[in-house]
């Protein structure tokens, strides 16, 4: 019965604007689990009581005998603030239905895993 948008910054300047900006922008409605009375914390309005305006922003479970087991979820909706990028979404899902990505603890993991590399050259000016 819950669910979650999760709302740009530009589509919350209210009138035809901002519904605009939120059809391109936002994301969801998406099904959200749980209440404020269960692990998968969730919070609402009294006037809207099916709609979250908050969640669990960060979930980890972290290993101490082995840091390479430790997982975490990263805050949704998603990698990129860029909604043309394929990860402007997509954590979302993930951390609605409690999923889990491996924390990368070495400079081999990392790059092991990495999708791209972007390099940031100072200008000679």
């Amino acid at each position: 019965m819950h669910t979650i948008t999760f709302v740009n910054p530009l589509a919350r300047s209210g009138g035809l604007a901002g519904r605009i900006l939120g059809g391109l922008l936002n994301v969801g409605p998406l099904k959200a689990p749980g209440s404020n009375f269960t692990v998968n914390a969730g919070w609402w309005e009294p006037t809207a009581p099916f709609a979250y305006w908050v969640g669990p922003m960060y979930r980890q479970i972290v290993d101490l005998g082995d840091l390479r087991r430790s997982r975490w979820t990263p805050p949704p909706p998603g990698e990129a603030e860029q909604r043309l990028s394929p990860h402007y979404a997509d954590l979302a899902e993930p951390w609605l239905a409690g999923g889990y990505q491996p924390m990368l603890w070495s400079r081999a993991d990392v790059e092991a895993n990495a999708e791209s590399t972007l390099t940031l050259v100072p200008s000679r000016e």
